[in-house]
């Protein structure tokens, strides 16, 4: 209701962390995206009636250990997962994912926001920008010009107004 109220879940429903505990919205108000870490784990989770109760998703491709999620706020079906070191893609609300992106790097692969443009998408992450242009069927770093090296990514959004998309970082 455009938070015209508001109510408590039980702790034992969900657990928000400092990080991990944002809330994913979707083009249908009913189903939502978190992170559940209770127990000191990182378990995705979906809502299918607005919040009031959540369930793990089908396929978790971080075995409770996922780090950022991100859904697609125009499709209720898009969520991009990750855990330490890979990037996982479900265009199927979280049935089953796809890995799409790995690294060996110690600092692993945080990922610091992601931005959806129909069949674009932007995600940036500690070691650069991943991007796809075909719906999440593929992903590469795309080159970041205004990051220089040795800076990481820390926060990430996107806008687009008048056909002009635009990236805004803290690194």
């Amino acid at each position: 209701d455009f938070g015209e109220s508001w109510s408590v879940i039980d702790f034992r429903q969900l657990q928000g962390g400092n990080v991990r505990g944002n809330v994913q919205f979707t083009s249908d108000p009913k189903i939502l995206y978190t992170i559940d870490s209770r127990n000191d784990g990182g378990t995705p989770v979906k809502s299918t009636d607005g919040g009031d109760t959540w369930t793990p998703l089908a396929d978790d491709p971080t075995s409770g250990e996922a780090y950022g999620l991100f859904a697609d706020p125009n499709n209720s079906n898009v969520v991009i997962v990750s855990d330490y070191s890979h990037v996982y893609y479900s265009s199927n609300g979280g049935q089953s994912f796809v890995e799409k992106y790995s690294t060996p790097s110690d600092n692993g692969c945080y990922l610091a926001g992601a931005w959806f443009d129909g069949s674009n998408i932007y995600i940036g992450t500690n070691l650069g920008m991943l991007t796809s242009a075909n719906n999440g069927q593929s992903f590469a770093m795309a080159q970041t010009p205004g990051v220089l090296n040795g800076e990481a990514i820390v926060s990430f959004v996107g806008c687009k107004q008048l056909g002009v998309t635009r990236f805004y970082c803290v690194t």
